[in-house]
């Protein structure tokens, strides 16, 4: 059989018999398969022309191009990883072995990175039989310490501490209507550059230490003077009010109204939760809104139309010890945001 090709993506590849056969391993011959940024699927495409006179196929001689065929079929799914579509992951490897000792010193780190076993000759990676056992490393960004356990909400009657976003929403139920409403001020990741917010000016130990500005320099709603002036856009927060919280059942009760599972609102309270909204994590298109395609399909989730994805600001570790709210020196910087599936909750 003649003209048979194969290809990925519309990259050509070769077989490691070379032109002889069509069996083995096939691979390109150094043109690169591209992909875009995020997630890409790997087509494979196998073509056959036969013009051998003297063999028949459906009954008939191949003269002319009457045998010939072409087959197309998904056949892998490869990502793309960028600081835009990656969101938390820092590090992905494959390896032919497992976790080896770090030295000098405590610790151990991923083995030596292993892409791809050649196609043409001996794989001595591999063995003889081309069978690789991998091992895949994935390293995220975090501030949490492995090992460490963390509580992420402990509802007590002395308060659960959280933050205070809005000036609008008054101190009695604030909490309940940032779960509703959510804020309304522009907020961004403090950069640590701008001496307006983060300066040893604002900090009261000794020796003194960079600190977020006092609330009541810019939390309000109006123009707050020559420094901070009016909230926008371009003219955004860069640190967080602290809040004293409230006992159970807020948490619960804000998860159901942000969330859209909260059939009777009252008084600054769910007085009924109800499954709406039901669960969608899997990325299927949202059915509560036609045209949405699901949160997965976003960068991060943020913009999604479905309810269930909360965004959330994202503090230093542990930043809320000790804070009982409204003190207005106790401000805390933003690190960063983060949206979150929520599918349960208590």
């Amino acid at each position: 059989m003649g003209n048979f090709t194969v290809t990925a993506n519309g990259a050509t590849l070769t077989p490691d018999g070379g032109a002889a056969g069509i069996n083995g391993v096939w691979s390109t011959n150094g043109t690169p398969i591209l992909a875009s940024p995020g997630a890409n699927t790997v087509t494979m495409t196998a073509s056959w022309n036969d013009n051998d006179p003297t063999h028949t196929w459906q009954g008939n001689n191949c003269t002319g191009n009457n045998c010939k065929s072409s087959l197309t079929q998904p056949v892998h799914r490869a990502f793309v990883g960028t600081k835009t579509t990656a969101g938390a992951v820092e590090l992905v490897r494959t390896s032919l072995s497992s976790f080896v000792p770090l030295a000098p010193g405590p610790g151990t780190v991923p083995g030596s990175p292993f892409d791809n076993a050649p196609g043409i000759g001996p794989i001595s990676a591999c063995g003889g039989d081309r069978t690789c056992d991998i091992y895949p490393t994935i390293g995220v960004r975090a501030v949490l310490k492995t090992g460490i356990l963390t509580t992420l909400r402990l509802d007590d009657p002395q308060g659960n501490q959280t933050v205070q976003c809005d000036p609008l929403y008054p101190n009695q139920g604030q909490e309940f209507s940032t779960f509703r409403y959510g804020c309304s001020p522009w907020y961004r990741a403090n950069e640590w550059d701008n001496p307006d917010w983060w300066s040893t000016t604002f900090t009261t130990t000794n020796p003194p230490t960079p600190h977020c500005p006092p609330s009541n320099l810019w939390f309000g709603t109006g123009d707050m003077g020559p420094t901070y002036g009016v909230n926008s856009k371009t003219n955004a927060w860069e640190c967080l009010q602290t809040a004293p919280g409230l006992s159970t059942p807020v948490i619960g009760e804000g998860l159901s109204v942000a969330t859209g599972n909260c059939s009777n609102i009252n008084n600054n309270q769910c007085q009924n939760t109800s499954c709406l909204v039901d669960g969608n994590y899997d990325g299927k298109p949202n059915p509560q809104v036609p045209g949405d395609p699901g949160w997965k399909y976003r960068v991060g989730g943020l913009g999604s139309a479905d309810p269930r994805v909360v965004n959330l600001f994202i503090i230093p570790y542990q930043a809320l010890k000790s804070a009982g709210g409204g003190n207005p020196t106790q401000t805390v910087p933003i690190l960063g945001f983060a949206s979150f599936y929520v599918m349960n909750w208590t």
